[in-house]
């Protein structure tokens, strides 16, 4: 076959080929040559399915057809009478569980809308099916990264990442104890640079002794920083589960513990209230945090830090955490007891040099970063 073509198509074929290289696409650029990337990390609370996970303790997330053949003496041994009283009349439908990932939905969106940060870390998601689900439902984020690993809680309750960057490797469990809820630990490529996400959910109060997180917070640390290094950033977050506002004896240890960290809401939030509020102790309090190393490529940016609400996730009096709860005949309300909490990272104009062991200077706090309204 033979094909013959003038000298202006010729042409015209040239100039296509040198403009594919020289100006390629805004979406391909901002895809594969980032400078700055968003991290937020969600305890969305409770996201289960409609289905009994055999050996977990996950019955009042069931229909009530199902618990009333089978369930209603596991109910009965639940700690707390209100635990109890939700597991006996909560009709947990998979049409219910759709208006949880839908109200969940709306509130990642509702930051950068449509695209929703970079990356998730949520909490409190019972398995990697639900974690699709929920990607399904952020289809303009488009996030090729999807990752969920059972661990050992007795509920359940997982830690997943939902991402717009590859991962590199394989993602992996790191275990504090054995009955302790593990980190989730996944390294994503951005920009020709590598990101470690630890995404971490230390045990509540209910459940735990204080003591016992502050150790586990040592373990972190020491992990943070074997990780770090002048070509990694590392950077865990989630929910530390350490209660308190910003004067209270908590979060000030918490924020001297990090001391050498870039800390998200000690840094960038100081007008924020909180992420979560115990009404019996009319207390807010910081329970989720991102925490970042200052070795590597990438730094916080101060004045971006954010705590997300919106009309779904808050009350419209007191601006608390409007929790999801199961009404009547498949109507709910609200969407988590937590809200939102995301920053964004920006490369170094200069990488620091020295390591692992290397420290900074803690950075002023920005005045000008406040707490993220949808209305």
């Amino acid at each position: 076959i033979r094909v013959t073509m003038g000298r202006n198509t010729i042409a015209v074929l040239f100039l296509f080929v040198i403009g594919l290289f020289a100006f390629p696409p805004e979406s391909a650029l901002a895809r594969e040559q980032p400078s700055s990337f968003s991290v937020m990390t969600y305890n969305v609370e409770n996201l289960f399915d409609a289905t009994h996970a055999i050996g977990k303790s996950d019955y009042t997330f069931l229909p009530l057809a199902i618990k009333y053949k089978r369930y209603l003496d596991d109910c009965q041994r639940l700690k707390f009478s209100v635990w109890r009283r939700q597991c006996h009349t909560w009709d947990w439908t998979d049409a219910v569980v759709e208006q949880k990932l839908t109200g969940l939905a709306q509130v990642i969106q509702s930051y950068n809308s449509p695209q929703g940060p970079d990356i998730v870390v949520l909490q409190e998601v019972e398995n990697i099916v639900l974690l699709r689900r929920l990607a399904r439902k952020l289809k303009s984020s488009h996030y090729q990264t999807m990752v969920l690993l059972e661990n050992t809680d007795p509920r359940g309750i997982d830690i997943g990442l939902l991402s717009r960057f590859p991962k590199v490797g394989e993602a992996q469990q790191d275990y504090f104890r054995r009955f302790v809820r593990p980190a989730l630990s996944v390294k994503l490529s951005i920009a020709g640079t590598t990101v470690h996400i630890i995404g971490v959910h230390f045990p509540s109060q209910i459940h735990s002794p204080q003591k016992a997180r502050w150790q586990q917070m040592q373990w972190l640390k020491t992990l943070v920083e074997q990780r770090q290094n002048s070509t990694t950033t590392v950077i865990a977050a989630g929910d530390f589960n350490i209660p308190g506002g910003w004067q209270d004896s908590p979060q000030q240890r918490f924020f001297q513990f990090w001391q050498g960290f870039s800390v998200a809401h000690r840094d960038g939030c100081q007008g924020c209230d909180g992420t979560h509020y115990y009404r019996s102790k009319k207390q807010w309090s910081f329970l989720d945090s991102i925490i970042a190393s200052r070795t590597g490529p990438w730094q916080l940016e101060t004045g971006s830090v954010r705590v997300v609400r919106t009309e779904q996730n808050r009350m419209p009096k007191s601006g608390y955490p409007r929790r999801f709860q199961l009404l009547d005949k498949e109507k709910t309300t609200g969407v988590s007891d937590h809200f939102p909490l995301v920053a964004s990272f920006v490369l170094r104009t200069e990488v620091p040099t020295g390591g692992r062991s290397q420290r900074n200077p803690t950075q002023t706090p920005s005045e000008s970063s406040q707490d993220a309204s949808g209305f």
